[in-house]
């Protein structure tokens, strides 16, 4: 039987990819704080936690976040490299070209 564990408390999301989610030894998850899988152009933070120490940490943060964009998602860890890749929207997106269909 497989057991649950919480990792962490914090009120962000904890979106996971579908794909690399863990780092190559098993220690760390990477995720999105979307609480909603539809709205990465309102989410701007990257975290990692550690699944041993429960340690939680952002690693990357848009600069002028807003409704509508830039936004970032979709996060792996790299496959053969110690970095993680996602996806990140344009730097000026606005309420007339924002990242997705208007909120």
């Amino acid at each position: 039987m497989q057991r649950i564990k919480t990792l962490t408390s914090s009120d962000k999301g904890h979106m996971l990819h579908h794909n690399g989610s863990f780092n190559a030894t098993d220690e760390w998850i990477v995720f999105d704080t979307r609480n909603d899988e539809t709205k990465i152009g309102e989410t701007g933070e990257i975290g990692i936690v550690n699944v041993k120490t429960k340690e939680e940490k952002i690693i990357y943060l848009t600069t002028d976040q807003t409704v509508y964009g830039p936004g970032v998602g979709a996060v792996s860890f790299h496959p053969s490299e110690n970095r993680v890749i996602f996806i990140h929207g344009l730097l000026d997106a606005h309420k007339g070209m924002p990242y997705g269909n208007d909120p």
